[in-house]
């Protein structure tokens, strides 16, 4: 899948493109790694190690909020 510039991205899509997208990502069973970490911080305008923690603390929140499925769920 080719990568994309965020810029362009806020331009081009509505907020119902980008929460299906965002959908899509949480969908997955895949932990972005290091180099995508590196270009998205790029992109994003953020420091490396800055966007890293976010990203773990977004996902620990959202754990801790019950909003991760486990392999009990009937829809998982």
């Amino acid at each position: 899948m080719p990568t994309y510039h965020w810029e362009k991205v806020q331009e081009v899509l509505n907020d119902t493109e980008k929460n299906r997208l965002l959908c899509i990502f949480l969908a997955m069973d895949a932990k972005p790694i290091k180099e995508q970490i590196q270009e998205a911080a790029k992109e994003f305008g953020a420091a490396e190690g800055g966007f890293r923690q976010m990203y773990n603390k977004t996902m620990k929140k959202l754990k801790e909020k019950g909003a991760e499925k486990d392999s009990g769920d009937a829809d998982a």
